[in-house]
């Protein structure tokens, strides 16, 4: 037992220090920057990916493009690493016409993010599909009573290529924003592009490729099962990361994500949803 509590306490000790270092060296990479965090149980089950998943009102946070037509509200929250101090929860709220989100990162003194999300999408031909989001970034650094907010643009496109495949297109932060009054910098940009296949009847296969303005582009790689139109299996692979995830849906109702990260403590996600379609 004392064993286990050593290696559990070593393992925030680690995790603590990785940020202070971030934060003293690359300032620009954590807390101005706004960093992409999975705010949907259904995308941390397939390991991030974002541009061919099911439709979903918290798709508002990460791809305008598969924001559903419907009145849908979606309850989200994680404790990244399981550190209270990385507390991730948002709430989204989606109609026919617009889709309203709102989320909080970081429950401590000294950093806070708030983001308010309005997006809506439409259809440019019944195959194709294209959503835009507008992002308001709040950023608050506590102690040091600083405290800021700079705006994003978003843009995704879902294509329908064949009655069991599908691609998509995910843009981030277009508009080039920068945060900072002394030295601006600009924040996380990002861009994704994903293909899903059906290969056999309720089985997908799922490979997006991510891109991170100055950094290297990063594959990855999940399966979906669904059974009996009701529970959906997810598992997913980063493997330039090494993060693997496994998932699973209930529904329209609920969805689970366990993400093991190989060197600090894994992240549980969970979403709640009423649909009223």
């Amino acid at each position: 037992m004392i064993k286990l509590c050593f290696c559990h306490s070593l393992k925030r000790v680690k995790a603590l220090v990785m940020i202070v270092f971030f934060v003293c060296c690359f300032p620009q990479f954590l807390f101005p920057a706004f960093e992409y965090k999975v705010l949907s149980a259904q995308s941390a089950g397939v390991c991030g990916i974002k541009t061919v998943i099911k439709e979903e009102a918290a798709a508002v946070f990460y791809n305008p493009a598969l924001i559903p037509q419907k009145t849908e509200i979606s309850m989200f929250h994680a404790t990244l690493y399981n550190m209270n101090e990385l507390a991730n929860s948002s709430l989204a709220f989606s109609t026919k016409f617009f889709t309203f989100g709102y989320n909080i990162f970081g429950e401590n003194d000294f950093y806070k993010e708030e983001t308010v999300v309005f997006a809506t999408n439409f259809r440019l031909t019944p195959y194709c599909k294209l959503g835009i989001s507008y992002k308001s970034m709040f950023l608050d650094l506590g102690e040091m009573d600083t405290h800021t907010r700079v705006e994003g643009i978003d843009l995704g496109l879902k294509v329908l290529s064949t009655a069991k495949s599908c691609f998509g297109i995910m843009l981030s932060n277009i508009n080039r924003p920068k945060i900072g009054k002394t030295k601006p910098e600009e924040i996380y940009r990002d861009f994704s592009l994903g293909y899903r296949q059906e290969v056999i009847s309720n089985l997908w296969l799922m490979l997006e490729g991510n891109k991170v303005v100055g950094f290297k582009a990063e594959p990855r790689f999940a399966v979906e099962a669904q059974f009996f139109d009701i529970y959906t299996l997810r598992t997913g692979l980063a493997p330039d990361t090494e993060v693997f995830s496994i998932g699973f849906g209930l529904s329209d109702f609920l969805d689970y994500a366990y993400s093991y990260h190989h060197d600090l403590d894994a992240t549980h996600y969970l979403n709640l949803k009423i649909n009223f379609s």
